[in-house]
């Protein structure tokens, strides 16, 4: 069962996309409206996001990929 740990805001207007890193320590959200990318790092053990500080201005963010190296 899931449970609900925390309600926090994408930071940004109409959230469409979201990806995790491949480390699974980050998550990546897209807000459509406000043309912005906000990242939230995962805390081991708990999944709560805690946001960090900064955004990337993006026109129109639709789908997100993040490339490996």
């Amino acid at each position: 069962a899931l449970t609900k740990l925390q309600t926090i805001s994408c930071g940004g207007e109409s959230p469409w996309s979201f990806v995790f890193d491949s480390n699974g320590d980050h998550l990546v959200c897209s807000n459509l409206k406000s043309s912005n990318l906000v990242v939230f790092r995962i805390e081991t053990g708990t999944g709560r996001l805690d946001r960090l500080t900064g955004e990337d201005a993006v026109r129109e963010p639709i789908s997100l990929a993040l490339r490996s190296e």
